[in-house]
């Protein structure tokens, strides 16, 4: 059931019971019914200060379903959802599922090129929307659909179970990614598969109805399915959080309060809970999955919290749910400064390929890719997308090429190196910016780091830092330089760098890297003072060199 590496950290709490693998071959919602039987008063959600009980829950998801429109047998019907973070997005997500349909969650806070793309591709045969945001749910439509107002009058509605019969194979959900383009791709999925990543999630992880579950990031990013059906499936709770509206700073004091045993968020929302350096004796399990952990950040899990606390960094896709995980406790060490991603999970198995697809040795650098039965049934409305990345075998496994970057050690644990497609060209070498980044955060002064690329008014490209400094270190940008040039080629050190307090996050507490500052004269801290050029061939290379880096003329010198 679960890999040797897991046994020798770990323990499941005693109300642990095994999700049966025979338990996938239903619906999503007749797994959550089941739980709705067993344990009709337990509490399933709390938001705000309101609980809701599993009855309450299932009873006000029927009651929305009986709403909507009737599914087709076979036939995929996706409905949008346009919902504040809470209960009734639960509400609204259970409800879709209740009808036969597939959710599509979205995000007002979308850019709205972005949302208007989405919509066009993904043709929905409704939305569902909340007071908030019915205003918003019009105005993307256009009466191509029907909106439904969760806030509508429904308590003559019959709140049992609707009885349908939905199939494994259904489409459960549709999840909107822009990737590296930027345009919108939507990730369908099943039941079936739904329900055996929870099953790899509740077997590894001892889910149980003892646990309270955080879910600090919107629905409509895909991390957060894990956590929903986690619970949900489970007989746990499941206790959201408004990032927006309460804030990061906030995040310490609610997990506090509301006694949460696991907590899951990308690094950067870890990294402010521990700032509050709690010992928070109830919190068994700190999952970090959906960007890069750093050393320094289990070096702050093992100085602040609990002995009993277990910090297990993940590794997943939209495409794929969980592929691997890595344990972590107190005595747990790395030679190098990237944390592993771990072992292998239940029926998925990876290897790194070469660009050929044949396995390259261990401690190579290759693709990523991952071979299951139990994969997303591909890209909404893009068959030749779907058949580039999605190999099928004809045998009902398939085979998905992640577009990440990653090495295997001799004992099979996975090193995740970044995306492909941040290779670039540099002066006619190729340059892997995850490399670069690497090198730099192996820096002493440095905390974390981020290498991106620049073009200049002569279509040139540059290599640009991102540097975040440890607090309470001075460093300059020559430190940084003279630290490079003895661990670099040339073509492979920075032209610019820029000194940030902390890394941009997108809405979703991942690094942003589209929103970067443009690294225009950015070169604080040099060592050296500015010398002024003193001959007309001096000033000439001044101006020539500050025009090509598009640095102000006190920088070069």
């Amino acid at each position: 059931m679960t890999d040797v590496h897991v046994g020798q950290k770990y323990r499941y709490p005693s109300s642990f019971v095994e999700f049966p693998k025979k338990a996938i071959e239903q619906s999503i919602t007749q797994r959550f019914e089941q739980q709705v039987w067993m344990r009709p008063e337990s509490g399933s959600v709390k938001f705000r200060g309101r609980w809701v009980t599993y009855e309450e829950l299932n009873k006000a998801a029927n009651r929305l379903a009986r709403t909507l429109p009737q599914s087709n047998p076979g036939q995929r019907m996706p409905i949008a959802i346009l919902v504040e973070q809470g209960i009734t997005l639960i509400v609204a997500i259970l409800a879709v599922l209740k009808a036969g349909l597939s959710y599509a969650p979205v995000d007002r806070r979308q850019p709205k090129v972005f949302l208007a793309k989405t919509f066009a591709d993904l043709q929905p045969c409704g939305i569902i929307a909340d007071g908030h945001n019915f205003d918003t749910a019009e105005a993307l439509v256009h009466g191509s659909c029907p909106v439904f107002n969760t806030e509508a009058d429904m308590t003559n509605l019959c709140g049992d179970n609707l009885e349908l019969p939905i199939s494994p194979d259904a489409a459960a959900y549709i999840f909107y990614t822009s990737g590296s383009t930027g345009e919108p791709k939507g990730v369908i999925d099943s039941h079936r598969n739904v329900l055996h990543n929870v099953m790899r999630y509740t077997n590894s992880l001892g889910f149980s109805p003892e646990d309270r579950m955080s879910l600090v990031q919107h629905s409509s990013f895909s991390g957060t399915v894990s956590t929903l059906f986690g619970a949900l499936l489970n007989g746990a709770a499941v206790f959201p959080f408004d990032l927006d509206r309460d804030g990061l700073a906030a995040i310490a004091a609610w997990a506090q309060r509301e006694h949460i045993t696991i907590f899951h968020s990308v690094p950067s929302i870890f990294r402010q809970l521990a700032a509050a350096c709690e010992l928070f004796p109830e919190l068994r399990l700190i999952r970090l999955e959906g960007d890069k952990a750093t050393t320094r950040d289990i070096e702050i899990f093992q100085e602040t919290f609990a002995d009993s606390c277990i910090l297990v960094n993940g590794l997943g896709a939209t495409e794929c749910g969980l592929l691997r995980q890595n344990f972590i406790d107190k005595s747990t060490s790395f030679a190098g400064q990237v944390v592993p991603v771990g072992y292998p999970v239940e029926d998925m198995a990876v290897q790194v390929v070469d660009e050929s697809g044949h396995e390259v040795p261990a401690g190579k650098i290759g693709e990523i890719v991952v071979r299951s039965p139990y994969l997303a049934l591909g890209y909404w409305q893009k068959p030749e997308l779907t058949a580039a990345k999605f190999e099928q075998d004809g045998s009902g496994v398939c085979t998905y090429r992640t577009g990440d970057l990653g090495a295997m050690s001799q004992d099979g644990c996975l090193e995740h190196l970044g995306r492909k497609d941040f290779r670039t060209k540099i002066g006619g070498n190729n340059v892997d910016m995850a490399d670069v980044e690497h090198v730099i955060i192996e820096f002493e002064a440095v905390e974390d780091a981020l290498v991106h690329t620049y073009t200049d008014g002569a279509g040139e490209q540059h290599l640009i830092a991102y540097i975040v400094p440890q607090d309470g270190v001075e460093t300059t940008v020559s430190d940084v330089r003279e630290y490079l040039v003895t661990r670099l080629p040339s073509h492979m050190i920075p032209t610019a760098f820029v000194f940030l307090e902390q890394l941009l996050l997108t809405r979703d507490g991942k690094v942003d890297r589209h929103g970067l500052p443009a690294p225009i004269g950015a070169r604080p801290f040099l060592k050296t003072q500015y010398v002024a050029p003193e001959t007309p061939m001096e000033s000439f290379l001044v101006d020539l060199w500050a025009e090509v880096l598009e640095l102000e003329l006190k920088y070069i010198g």
